[in-house]
Protein backbone atom coordinates (compact mmCIF):
# COMPACT_ATOMS: atom_id res chain seq x y z
CA UNK A 1 0.00 0.00 0.00
CA UNK A 2 1.38 3.40 -0.91
CA UNK A 3 1.50 6.50 1.24
CA UNK A 4 -1.09 9.08 0.24
CA UNK A 5 -1.22 12.86 0.33
CA UNK A 6 -4.77 14.17 0.76
CA UNK A 7 -5.89 17.19 -1.23
CA UNK A 8 -9.31 18.80 -1.51
CA UNK A 9 -10.09 16.87 -4.70
CA UNK A 10 -8.04 13.68 -4.62
CA UNK A 11 -5.63 11.53 -2.75
CA UNK A 12 -2.20 11.60 -4.38
CA UNK A 13 0.24 8.74 -3.97
CA UNK A 14 3.62 9.87 -2.72
CA UNK A 15 5.11 7.65 -5.45
CA UNK A 16 3.79 10.18 -7.98
CA UNK A 17 5.11 13.22 -6.19
CA UNK A 18 8.81 12.26 -6.21
CA UNK A 19 9.05 11.59 -9.99
CA UNK A 20 7.04 14.77 -10.59
CA UNK A 21 9.38 16.86 -8.41
CA UNK A 22 12.49 15.31 -9.99
CA UNK A 23 11.27 16.07 -13.50
CA UNK A 24 10.19 19.60 -12.61
CA UNK A 25 13.56 20.28 -10.93
CA UNK A 26 15.62 19.07 -13.90
CA UNK A 27 13.49 20.27 -16.81
CA UNK A 28 11.99 23.36 -15.17
CA UNK A 29 8.41 22.61 -16.16
CA UNK A 30 5.64 20.17 -15.40
CA UNK A 31 5.73 16.79 -17.12
CA UNK A 32 3.40 16.16 -20.04
CA UNK A 33 2.32 13.14 -22.04
CA UNK A 34 1.07 15.29 -24.93
CA UNK A 35 3.56 13.90 -27.47
CA UNK A 36 6.35 11.38 -27.81
CA UNK A 37 9.08 13.94 -27.17
CA UNK A 38 7.68 14.69 -23.70
CA UNK A 39 7.29 10.99 -22.96
CA UNK A 40 10.88 10.27 -24.03
CA UNK A 41 12.13 13.12 -21.86
CA UNK A 42 10.18 11.74 -18.88
CA UNK A 43 11.72 8.30 -19.39
CA UNK A 44 15.29 9.53 -19.64
CA UNK A 45 15.03 11.83 -16.60
CA UNK A 46 13.68 8.89 -14.58
CA UNK A 47 16.35 6.54 -15.92
CA UNK A 48 19.18 8.84 -14.89
CA UNK A 49 17.57 9.80 -11.56
CA UNK A 50 17.41 6.12 -10.63
CA UNK A 51 21.04 5.59 -11.73
CA UNK A 52 22.09 8.56 -9.62
CA UNK A 53 20.66 6.88 -6.53
CA UNK A 54 17.19 8.31 -6.16
CA UNK A 55 14.61 5.90 -4.72
CA UNK A 56 12.94 4.83 -7.96
CA UNK A 57 13.55 1.13 -7.34
CA UNK A 58 10.11 0.05 -8.57
CA UNK A 59 11.09 0.89 -12.12
CA UNK A 60 13.26 -1.42 -14.20
CA UNK A 61 14.62 0.05 -17.40
CA UNK A 62 15.49 -2.13 -20.37
CA UNK A 63 16.44 -1.44 -23.98
CA UNK A 64 13.67 -0.35 -26.31
CA UNK A 65 13.43 1.56 -29.61
CA UNK A 66 14.23 4.90 -27.98
CA UNK A 67 16.82 3.65 -25.50
CA UNK A 68 16.27 2.76 -21.84
CA UNK A 69 12.57 2.37 -21.14
CA UNK A 70 10.29 1.34 -18.28
CA UNK A 71 6.61 0.66 -18.94
CA UNK A 72 5.89 1.14 -15.22
CA UNK A 73 7.52 4.56 -15.31
CA UNK A 74 5.36 5.48 -18.30
CA UNK A 75 2.31 4.52 -16.25
CA UNK A 76 3.46 6.95 -13.59
CA UNK A 77 3.62 9.73 -16.19
CA UNK A 78 0.00 9.14 -17.19
CA UNK A 79 -1.08 9.14 -13.54
CA UNK A 80 0.94 12.31 -12.95
CA UNK A 81 -0.72 14.00 -15.92
CA UNK A 82 -4.17 12.93 -14.72
CA UNK A 83 -3.45 14.52 -11.32
CA UNK A 84 -1.36 17.43 -12.62
CA UNK A 85 -3.40 20.19 -10.97
CA UNK A 86 -3.23 18.52 -7.56
CA UNK A 87 0.44 17.62 -7.99
CA UNK A 88 1.32 21.16 -9.02
CA UNK A 89 -0.47 22.47 -5.95
CA UNK A 90 1.26 19.90 -3.72
CA UNK A 91 4.63 20.75 -5.22
CA UNK A 92 4.40 24.12 -3.47
CA UNK A 93 4.20 22.28 -0.13
CA UNK A 94 7.08 19.89 -0.85
CA UNK A 95 10.49 20.21 -2.38
CA UNK A 96 13.43 17.96 -3.00
CA UNK A 97 15.85 17.97 -0.08
CA UNK A 98 19.43 19.19 -0.49
CA UNK A 99 20.87 15.66 -0.72
CA UNK A 100 18.47 14.79 -3.55
CA UNK A 101 19.28 18.02 -5.38
CA UNK A 102 22.98 17.27 -4.96
CA UNK A 103 22.52 13.80 -6.45
CA UNK A 104 20.73 15.38 -9.42
CA UNK A 105 23.50 17.91 -10.23
CA UNK A 106 25.17 15.69 -12.87
CA UNK A 107 21.82 15.14 -14.57
CA UNK A 108 20.96 18.82 -14.41
CA UNK A 109 24.34 19.74 -15.90
CA UNK A 110 24.02 17.09 -18.63
CA UNK A 111 20.52 18.32 -19.49
CA UNK A 112 21.73 21.92 -19.71
CA UNK A 113 24.67 20.92 -21.95
CA UNK A 114 22.27 20.27 -24.84
CA UNK A 115 23.59 21.62 -28.12
CA UNK A 116 21.45 24.40 -29.64
CA UNK A 117 20.18 22.47 -32.67
CA UNK A 118 19.24 19.29 -30.79
CA UNK A 119 15.88 18.88 -29.04
CA UNK A 120 15.81 18.12 -25.32
CA UNK A 121 14.25 14.70 -25.91
CA UNK A 122 16.83 13.72 -28.56
CA UNK A 123 19.69 14.92 -26.37
CA UNK A 124 18.50 12.95 -23.37
CA UNK A 125 17.78 9.92 -25.55
CA UNK A 126 21.34 10.07 -26.87
CA UNK A 127 22.85 10.41 -23.39
CA UNK A 128 20.74 7.61 -21.91
CA UNK A 129 21.40 5.33 -24.88
CA UNK A 130 25.15 5.81 -24.57
CA UNK A 131 24.98 5.21 -20.83
CA UNK A 132 22.91 2.05 -21.20
CA UNK A 133 25.04 0.64 -24.01
CA UNK A 134 28.20 1.46 -22.07
CA UNK A 135 27.08 -0.94 -19.36
CA UNK A 136 26.04 -3.58 -21.90
CA UNK A 137 29.48 -3.30 -23.55
CA UNK A 138 31.36 -3.63 -20.25
CA UNK A 139 32.66 -0.07 -20.24
CA UNK A 140 34.20 -0.20 -23.72
CA UNK A 141 33.80 3.19 -25.38
CA UNK A 142 34.49 1.97 -28.94
CA UNK A 143 32.00 -0.91 -28.71
CA UNK A 144 29.46 1.40 -27.09
CA UNK A 145 29.58 3.98 -29.86
CA UNK A 146 29.58 1.30 -32.59
CA UNK A 147 26.51 -0.29 -30.96
CA UNK A 148 24.83 3.11 -30.73
CA UNK A 149 25.33 3.78 -34.45
CA UNK A 150 24.11 0.30 -35.37
CA UNK A 151 21.00 0.48 -33.15
CA UNK A 152 20.27 4.17 -33.71
CA UNK A 153 21.55 5.41 -37.07
CA UNK A 154 20.00 8.80 -36.28
CA UNK A 155 22.98 9.25 -33.93
CA UNK A 156 25.72 8.60 -36.47
CA UNK A 157 27.16 12.14 -36.20
CA UNK A 158 30.61 11.56 -34.68
CA UNK A 159 30.89 15.09 -33.29
CA UNK A 160 27.54 14.82 -31.49
CA UNK A 161 28.37 11.38 -30.09
CA UNK A 162 31.74 12.64 -28.83
CA UNK A 163 30.07 15.68 -27.28
CA UNK A 164 27.55 13.45 -25.48
CA UNK A 165 30.32 11.10 -24.37
CA UNK A 166 32.30 14.01 -22.94
CA UNK A 167 29.28 15.34 -21.05
CA UNK A 168 28.65 11.92 -19.50
CA UNK A 169 32.29 11.46 -18.50
CA UNK A 170 32.73 15.04 -17.25
CA UNK A 171 29.63 14.63 -15.06
CA UNK A 172 30.95 11.22 -13.89
CA UNK A 173 27.79 9.55 -15.12
CA UNK A 174 29.81 6.83 -16.90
Amino acid sequence: MSAVIKTEKHNIAVELLLPYLIYKYVVGEEPSNANISYRILWQKIGYFAKKLGLPLNNYDFSWYKRGPYSSNYTSVLYKVCNDSDDLNQQSFNFELNDLTKEKLIPLLNAFRAKPPKVSESHWMELLASIDYLYEVNNGDKTKTLISLTRLKPIYSDEYLKEMAWNVLTNQKMI
